[in-house]
């Protein structure tokens, strides 16, 4: 039964890495417009953008107790 299938396939729930570099590349491309020529800087800036969320908050900068910059 197909329905069972569809239980197990976490695949939509779960975007693997490369799949959520895809899926931030493409909104940004369609963010600037869709500029033709200009996938590479999209991919680039994507993965900089999720490096910088996966990144821990110390190397973003230091924070205090109270989650405020110090």
């Amino acid at each position: 039964m197909s329905h069972h299938r569809h239980e197990h396939d976490h695949s939509q729930s779960h975007p693997t890495e490369q799949e959520a570099l895809q899926r931030r590349a493409y909104w940004l491309w369609e963010k600037a417009g869709r500029p033709e020529g200009q996938s590479e800087r999209f991919w680039r800036e994507a993965k900089e953008r999720i490096a910088q969320v996966d990144r821990p908050a110390t190397a973003r900068g230091t924070m205090s107790a109270h989650g405020s910059s110090v």
